[in-house]
Formats: structure tokens, C-alpha cells, sequence
């Protein structure tokens, strides 16, 4: 199989996402773009089938066939491509679930949300990691909290954390940068997370199409009624070319930016941003085998385990024009 194969399979068309019944059949037939698009950091380019990668990629198909409460996401096109975006997602990562991460529904559709352990994971181990620490913690508008830069270290001290903390104001990413010895670090105010997320994320792209939706349906007095609860039908295509309607309830389209699930999706769009230049920069050197070189280049990446960040360009800079 030549790579633009293996590339158009592990992009699979919204009429071949995988359903429930068929998602080892799926891993298995796209296992070698998925070998190669997941965790490149993880093993060694040599490493004979990645046994580690594959182990991470089972497991995670398990966890998910294993969750009966995705069912109803399973009949819907939009949400069976939501599975295999969070599976993929979490294969990026190296991250198995449900230990570094979990798939969460919201409606009809599913997000891997990671834990802070999967981004640790994913910058503290394997090859050339560039961190020894990382820490990201929501701050709450009722915190008293000062952050600064130090001779180059990110400085973060919280001064008082009420009880009643409010609503969150951002959140900040930071830990021990090997290369450099500092702590490299940033906040993220709440609105350039969120503008993200409305540019990034399934289950919010999802969460504001319905609700669209539902706006029109109203406005036109086509919304049905079951008791005190509205709701609409939807046509879902079958593999025939058929379709059948199911049923969709106002009150089961959420938001998953809103109340109790805020700080924790604010979490992973933080600590993707921040690790997002490292990991683009290692996978990128992992695959091009930027560590199979010479003595000298040996000797050179382990002396300066960061590679890159010595060629004049500062870490926040990087940040900047990435995110």
C-alpha cells in the first residue's frame, strides 16, 4: 500500500466512517497510517511493528467498544466521525483512556478530553521530550493570583483560592523546559480559548449547527412537543441510501463550554496550545529520523535535547505564531 493510500484511509469519507460493530475491522485495515500518525515520539522509527503504539491503539479501540453509553452516538454519522476523531486524537497523544484521558459525549457527538497526565506523558517521555514538569491550572475570576517573567522563567503565585472560586478567567501552562533549564509558561484568557474551540472543536461546531437548527424550527412553529419536552426529527442515512428518523431533544443539546464541563474542556484547549509547537517539531524530527544520524548529531540533540529552540527563536514566540 503505497502512502497516499494509507493516508486517504486514515481519512476516512463521512460514508465510511466506522460503526460500532466494525471498528477492528476499521483499526486493523488503517493500522499502518495509524502506526505512523500516532505518537511518533513514542518508539524509536527502527522499532520493529511499534508494539508499544499498537498496544496503545487496542487498548483505546477496547475502551470504546466496551462504553454502552456511546450507543446512541454510534447512529448518527456525525457522531461515529466524532468516535474516530477521539480515538485518533488520543493515538496522537500516545494517550490510553481511561487513565490519561477519556471520550465524553455531548448530544449526538463525542471529544477526547485529556487529562493532565496525557500532555505530561506526551512532553516528559519517549524520544527527546522537552520537559521534565508540566502543570496547567484553571484560574477562577474570585482567585487572587500574580504571574511574571523572572530572567526568562515563567512565574505564577497564587496568593488566595476562596472556596468560591467563580467563573473561570484562563488558564495557565507551564514546566521545566530541558533544554534551557527555565520554566517556559503562558495564560490563556478564557475568550482566545473559546474562539478556538469554535474554530477547532467537533462537539462545539456540532452544539452551534443544532442550535441553529432548532432557532430556524422555532421560528417556523415546526417544533414537536412529548409532554413539557421539544423536540425534532432528524433523517439519518442508512448504508442502503435509506434513511430513518430519530428523534432529537431540544433539551439534549448542550453546550460543552458551559457550566460544569467549562474548566476542564478550557484544560485541554490550553494544553493543546501549548504543546502543540513542541509536538508539530518532535513528531516532524521522529519521522524524518533526525536521531539516527552521526556521532556528532548524536552528541548535539543530546546535549540539547530541544533541538530547534536554539536557532534564535524564543519559546513564546513559537507559541505566538502557532496558536
Amino acid at each position: 500500500m503505497n502512502q497516499t493510500q494509507t493516508q486517504k484511509n486514515a481519512n476516512l469519507p463521512a460514508k465510511k466512517s466506522p460503526v460500532k460493530n466494525h471498528l477492528v475491522t476499521w483499526a486493523e485495515t488503517n493500522l499502518p497510517a495509524l502506526l505512523k500518525s500516532s505518537a511518533a515520539w513514542l518508539e524509536s522509527p527502527e522499532a520493529e511493528n511499534k508494539p508499544a503504539t499498537k498496544r496503545m491503539i487496542k487498548r483505546n479501540i477496547k475502551y470504546v467498544i466496551e462504553r454502552d453509553d456511546l450507543n446512541n452516538v454510534w447512529t448518527t454519522p456525525e457522531g461515529a466521525r466524532s468516535i474516530q476523531a477521539a480515538l485518533k486524537e488520543s493515538f496522537h497523544y500516545g494517550a490510553t483512556m481511561p487513565e490519561m484521558g477519556s471520550i465524553v459525549p455531548f448530544g449526538s457527538v463525542v471529544e477526547f478530553i485529556p487529562a493532565v497526565e496525557c500532555f505530561e506523558f506526551a512532553l516528559k517521555n519517549g524520544i527527546n521530550a522537552p520537559f521534565e514538569s508540566l502543570t496547567i491550572e484553571v484560574i477562577f475570576e474570585n482567585d487572587k493570583c500574580k504571574t511574571a517573567r523572572k530572567n526568562g522563567n515563567f512565574d505564577i503565585e497564587f496568593e488566595n483560592i476562596p472556596p468560591r472560586r467563580g467563573d473561570p478567567r484562563g488558564v495557565a501552562v507551564y514546566g521545566l523546559h530541558k533544554p534551557t533549564g527555565k520554566i517556559m509558561g503562558e495564560v490563556y484568557e478564557v475568550e482566545r480559548l473559546l474562539d478556538k474551540a469554535r474554530q477547532h472543536s467537533a462537539s462545539f461546531r456540532y452544539y452551534v449547527t443544532e442550535l441553529n437548527l432548532i432557532a430556524q424550527l422555532r421560528a417556523g412553529n415546526k417544533l414537536l412537543k412529548e409532554g413539557d419536552r421539544e423536540y425534532f426529527m432528524k433523517a439519518i442515512p442508512k448504508k442502503d441510501g435509506s434513511t430513518w428518523n430519530k428523534k432529537i431533544y431540544v433539551d439534549e443539546v448542550s453546550n460543552p463550554y458551559d457550566n460544569a464541563d467549562l474548566p476542564e474542556m478550557l484544560r485541554k484547549l490550553a494544553g493543546k496550545t501549548f504543546c502543540r509547537p513542541y509536538m508539530k517539531i518532535r513528531n516532524a524530527e521522529v519521522m524524518a529520523g533526525g536521531w539516527g544520524g552521526g556521532g556528532e548529531d548524536k552528541k548535539k540533540h543530546k546535549n540539547n535535547p530541544g533541538g530547534v529552540f536554539f536557532l534564535g527563536i524564543s519559546f513564546l514566540c513559537v507559541v505566538e505564531t502557532c496558536i
